[in-house]
């Protein structure tokens, strides 16, 4: 993970306010991967060097941070470079030269006698050789890039659909226009619901349905999709049926059980029960947002879950709480101790 300056001080802004970055990319209609971005410092994600700045002071603004200082780092970061500061300043302004009338004039007519010329020429060729033009009207194809439709549906509606980190908008989704390629990540949300991630082939039109789960029942992987009309749901691995529409979908053809495991959100998340091996769980007796890592670094579950939720994590997790004195830890077969004190966020690593 890169670091910046003025990123490290939006990410401890935005985790000292116990915000997750989809809920900032909401409010600020900024994508989420610019904001991510942002805090890395990862020049390579942002756009142009104006709209990555003014995403800077927008994201400064919603987080009730000073952007002056941010900003400043920014343009040590990313300095602008001298031929367009040059232009700006109009040192390169030169003086256009003044064309006369009478020499466009002359251009023009040669123009005009050359075409004339040309055509006469043309129309004589093809009356000898019985060459004929197309008809008037007939379309000449293009050679284009190749596009396909996506839509998705949810049972309930209303659910936020990313595809790759985009939003498409709201389900239902209808005949969404994308470029075809191998394989995209489709993620659903809705709150108070269990976050859906799957990936999706989209070599062809596809039309996908997903039963969306509320957050006290049991959560799995979703696994990968494979042809259009795809079902999915939070608890249960579908086999994929065509649909033709998406108000009629058609009934999935098996259904095999998943096992229960604890509910986090991000998709891969290793978790396993509270036992005297060292599991971490983690209890929220109020309102708090909560980061772990895996030892590599990845991230297992980043949000804020509702009052009175359990988390179970593998040890050998490093956890980041931001309202400490709102959750509890136990580890292994341990009594459930606070998290720590004081209203400054803290970070724990549980061997």
């Amino acid at each position: 993970m890169r670091h910046s300056p003025f990123g490290d001080s939006l990410r401890q802004a935005r985790e000292e306010a116990g915000r997750t970055l989809p809920d900032i990319a909401a409010s600020t209609k900024i994508r989420a991967e610019y904001l991510r971005a942002l805090e890395e410092g990862d020049f390579a994600v942002l756009p142009e060097r104006p709209f990555a700045r003014s995403y800077l002071k927008r994201y400064a603004a919603e987080l009730g941070v000073d952007a002056a200082p941010l900003l400043a780092e920014f343009d040590r970061a990313v300095p602008q470079r001298p031929e367009i500061s040059s232009a700006l300043r109009g040192t390169q302004a030169t003086r256009r030269p003044v064309v006369p009338v009478g020499a466009l004039a002359a251009v023009f007519s040669s123009l005009v006698v050359v075409g004339a010329l040309g055509w006469a020429g043309y129309a004589m060729w093809r009356s000898s050789t019985g060459v004929t033009p197309p008809e008037s009207g007939a379309t000449v194809p293009l050679t284009t890039e190749r596009q396909i439709r996506l839509s998705v549906a949810s049972r309930p509606s209303g659910a936020r659909v990313y595809l790759d980190n985009r939003l498409l908008g709201e389900t239902p989704v209808r005949e969404f226009p994308l470029e075809a390629r191998n394989r995209g990540q489709l993620r659903l949300e809705l709150s108070g619901h269990k976050t859906v991630r799957q990936n999706v082939d989209l070599g062809q039109t596809r039309t996908i349905q997903v039963q969306l789960e509320r957050e006290d029942a049991a959560q799995v992987q979703v696994g990968e999709g494979a042809t259009p009309g795809d079902q999915v749901t939070a608890s249960s691995a579908v086999t994929p049926t065509p649909q033709k529409a998406l108000s009629a979908p058609s009934a999935p053809t098996s259904t095999a059980p998943a096992p229960a495991v604890s509910p986090a959100p991000v998709a891969g998340a290793a978790s396993v029960p509270a036992s005297a091996d060292g599991g971490v769980t983690l209890l929220f007796r109020g309102r708090s947002w909560v980061r772990v890592t895996s030892p590599s670094g990845r991230v297992l579950y980043e949000g804020i879950p509702q009052v009175g939720a359990e988390r179970v994590f593998p040890a050998g997790v490093t956890v980041r709480v931001g309202a400490p004195t709102a959750v509890q830890i136990r580890q292994g077969s341990a009594e459930a101790a606070p998290f720590g004190s004081g209203a400054s966020p803290v970070t724990r690593r549980f061997p």
